[in-house]
């Protein structure tokens, strides 16, 4: 008995060896459409997962404020440029130097090749020489170039869990010798909220600003108020004190003072202490100034606070709660 071998095996034999090696490739390392399909879906998720992460980054406060300032400082480089090929004359609009127009007069955007956000900046011309850019929200980030600074006035909030508050989570610049401040106006139905106060600064004479300090409902205060003998105690949500920068040297007219109203002929700085905003009694009306903040502080002095009660809700109902000087 013996075994016939082939030379040159016939056709049958090799598909055969090749059904075999299949088989056994897919016993040890599956089917290959399942392996191809496995190896996509493994791509799609983990890019999925980095398109998220980038997502939140991107959206992150800090992020964001690193971003708005880069985009100030290259307008910064761009106006100067411009400056230097125009005899000194600053351009009338950062279109000039390929920023697009936005949604307002004085705001223009910008979209970095890097990435997919556009940035906004506000730009002002003070004069001819000199201007303004801002970017950002006081709650979360702010940022102010003065020409005639020289640099940026900046900073970013981050939310502390420990005091359920926003908190400043880094700054710089904050000691400018100056700053700009938008003006603010009490629209037409809250001329109940502005008599009222205009008639306690005409009532103060030899002051030439205040500050409103706009707060939450239940703010309480005690102590010798109404001038009396005794000590008494009044609720209210916002008070109107006069001011004097060199009485207060831990405000800080950037960072701390929202804006500014005129109540007759002075000057009412505005602090909004509340989780809500200042415009619903107050609104931008397109204007502002630059202000010299004191380099001198520290001194001592009388003061006059009017403790108010504010409905905004009702046509802006006032009730004066109570007043105290601090002679």
């Amino acid at each position: 008995m013996y075994y016939k071998t082939y030379r040159n095996p016939p056709r049958r034999f090799a598909v055969h060896r090749r059904v075999t090696r299949r088989h056994l490739h897919s016993a040890a390392f599956g089917n290959a459409t399942t392996i191809g399909a496995a190896v996509v879906w493994l791509i799609m998720f983990f890019s999925m997962w980095i398109l998220i992460l980038r997502t939140f980054e991107d959206n992150s406060i800090y992020k964001l404020s690193i971003m708005q300032l880069k985009t100030g400082k290259y307008a910064n480089i761009l106006i100067d440029e411009y400056r230097q090929e125009n005899g000194g004359k600053l351009p009338e609009s950062l279109e000039a130097i390929g920023f697009r127009k936005s949604y307002d007069d004085n705001i223009y955007y910008f979209q970095p090749s890097e990435g997919c956000y556009c940035y906004e900046l506000e730009y002002i011309r003070l004069n001819d020489t000199e201007y303004c850019l801002n970017f950002g929200d006081g709650m979360w980030f702010k940022g102010q170039y003065l020409s005639t600074i020289g640099h940026w006035n900046y900073y970013c909030t981050k939310f502390d869990s420990e005091s359920c508050d926003w908190v400043i989570d880094e700054s710089w610049g904050e000691d400018a010798s100056k700053v700009y401040l938008y003006e603010y106006e009490f629209p037409e139905w809250f001329d109940s909220i502005k008599v009222p106060l205009e008639s306690i600064v005409r009532s103060n004479r030899g002051r030439q600003q205040y500050m409103l300090r706009i707060s939450d409902r239940n703010n309480s205060v005690c102590g010798w108020i109404n001038n009396d003998d005794t000590i008494s105690c009044i609720n209210y949500n916002c008070v109107l004190h006069t001011f004097d920068a060199m009485l207060w040297p831990d405000i800080d007219y950037f960072r701390d003072i929202q804006g500014y109203t005129m109540l007759g002929d002075k000057v009412c700085f505005i602090i909004d202490e509340t989780n809500s905003h200042h415009l619903s009694i107050l609104k931008y009306n397109g204007k502002g100034r630059v202000f010299n903040v004191p380099e001198n502080r520290g001194c001592v002095g009388g003061e006059h606070y009017w403790y108010l009660d504010i409905d905004a809700d009702y046509g802006g109902k006032v009730t004066l709660k109570g007043v105290r000087v601090e002679e």
